[in-house]
């Protein structure tokens, strides 16, 4: 679970665009139903590891809103997949790739990487 704060809620035809700071990292989250959160309020978020993917370098001209600047921490690599601990200076996730591309991409400890989120991937614990 990452903290973080609600920075601001934009809203039209019904659907909410709900930005939040979780210590300096700017999240955004798109939600169909109104979560009843106000500017300021302290939330939990999180999403599966099998929403978020991975790149070398930051994505330009991207529909994806969340990119996180991480360091790979651990890699528990098998046959077809892989589980990649990852780490910012705030908190701890993880993201489950197929093993070919950990290899593909040469994934190892140590390795500064960003991990991308969709908007509608993110939810409110």
């Amino acid at each position: 679970m990452i903290k973080a704060v609600v920075k601001s809620i934009d809203v039209a035809d019904e659907v909410n665009f709900i930005k939040f700071d979780a210590n300096g990292i700017i999240l955004s989250m798109l939600s169909l139903e109104n979560l009843g959160l106000s500017v300021g309020e302290a939330v939990e978020l999180a999403f599966k590891s099998s929403d978020v993917f991975l790149s070398l370098l930051p994505l330009h001209a991207c529909s994806v809103r969340n990119e996180i600047s991480c360091v790979i921490s651990e890699i528990l690599l098998g046959e077809v997949v892989a589980c990649i601990h990852l780490k910012t200076e705030n908190f701890e996730f993880e993201s489950i790739i197929s093993a070919n591309s950990c290899r593909e991409l040469e994934l190892c400890v140590g390795k500064e990487i960003y991990a991308h989120i969709k908007s509608t991937s993110l939810y409110i614990c």
